[in-house]
């Protein structure tokens, strides 16, 4: 019988991803409600306000009442995915190359 050593789920890097994003959206929430909200720029006329309008982020996404925080939390959001996504790909890959059991 083969021993495998199994890794804790803490370890995984996409859990360590999840973990961070949850962190980050519960200093957003606590930033909103007690008022603590960076003095970020405007947008106008900017990058972000450029990806914002031409992905009517504040029509289709408004978690939060900051304009900012909610890019960061679609940008996140994405990059969380784009990493569980990669780390299962390499999962079945290493299972398909040692052969599943």
């Amino acid at each position: 019988m083969q021993n495998k050593s199994r890794v804790s789920i803490f370890r995984e890097n996409w859990f360590q991803g999840i973990f961070a994003f949850c962190f980050v959206q519960v200093v957003f929430i606590l930033m909103e409600l007690t008022g603590w909200i960076p003095n970020v720029k405007d947008f106008d006329g900017k990058l972000f306000s450029n990806i914002i309008n031409l992905f009517n982020m504040n029509q289709w996404f408004s978690f939060y009442n900051t304009a900012f925080f909610n890019l960061v939390t679609v940008i996140l959001g994405v990059i969380l995915i784009g990493q569980i996504s990669f780390a299962l790909i390499q999962k079945v890959k290493k299972e398909v190359k040692h052969g599943i059991k």
